[in-house]
C-alpha cells in the first residue's frame, strides 16, 4: 500500500484558489492557451504535468496532518510519502522499546488516464474496503469506535493491527512490524489523530 492520487482539475477558478503556487499558475495559464488554440492533444499532456504539481502539495497536506508526537512512542525519521498510479500513501514509523509499528493512510480514486485508460485506483481502494470489512468476520477480531469512527482490531500469536476507513476514500492502518503490539497502544496511536480535520480537508466539509 504504497501509493497516491489527486484528480485532474478541471474548473480553472477551483484549481487557482487550491493551490497559489507560480509555476502551477502557470501550467493553468498555458492549458487555457492550448484550449483556445484548439491543441488538445498537448492539453492532456499539460494535464499529467499540472497533476503533478497538484499531487505534491496534497501528500505534502496529508503529511502534515500526522501527530507530532504520540506519547510512549518515539517517530523514526519523518513521516514518508509514495504515490504512484493513481495511488498515494503517508506512512510513519513508530517505535517503543522492541515494538516497531507502521501507520499508514493510503487513499486514490480513479480517473480516465491521459491514454484514455482508466486508472485502477478505484478498483485498489474498494478492495482496501473489502478487506477491511472482512477483517471485522475474521474470529478474534474486534470491532470498536474510535472518535466516532469504526475501527477493527486484530491481534494474534504472530501479529497485530488496526484499520479504520476515513472519509475522504483514505483507509487508516497499523501493522505490527516487531515485537508485541496491545490494544491499548493500537487504540492510543489512532486517537492521536485529529480526524476531524482530516476528514475536513479530505472531503472539503468542515
Amino acid at each position: 500500500m504504497k501509493i497516491f492520487i489527486f484528480a485532474v482539475l478541471l474548473s480553472f477558478p477551483f484549481v487557482l484558489s487550491v493551490l497559489a503556487d507560480d509555476n502551477f499558475n502557470d501550467s493553468v495559464e498555458q492549458l487555457k492557451t492550448l484550449y483556445n488554440q484548439g491543441k488538445y492533444i498537448q492539453i492532456l499532456e499539460q494535464m499529467a504535468r499540472t497533476r503533478s504539481a497538484v499531487e505534491k502539495q496534497h501528500v505534502d497536506k496529508l503529511k502534515s496532518l500526522f501527530p507530532k508526537t504520540i506519547e510512549g512512542f518515539s517517530m523514526v525519521d519523518q513521516v514518508d510519502a509514495q504515490s504512484i498510479m493513481g495511488m498515494y500513501s503517508v506512512e510513519q514509523v513508530l517505535k517503543a522499546g522492541e515494538l516497531e509499528l507502521l501507520v499508514s493512510l493510503t487513499g486514490g480514486s480513479g480517473e480516465m488516464g491521459v491514454n484514455g485508460i482508466e486508472d485502477s485506483s478505484a478498483d485498489v481502494m474498494n478492495n482496501f474496503s473489502q478487506m477491511t470489512s472482512m477483517l471485522k468476520q475474521i474470529p478474534g477480531a474486534e470491532n470498536m469506535t474510535i472518535k466516532g469512527r469504526s475501527a477493527s482490531i486484530l491481534i494474534d500469536e504472530e501479529s497485530g493491527m488496526l484499520t479504520m476507513n476515513i472519509k475522504g476514500n483514505l483507509i487508516f492502518h497499523i501493522e505490527q512490524q516487531n515485537g508485541k503490539v496491545t490494544k491499548d497502544q493500537l487504540v492510543k496511536i489512532a486517537d492521536s489523530f485529529d480526524w476531524d480535520e482530516i476528514e475536513a480537508y479530505t472531503t472539503g466539509i468542515k
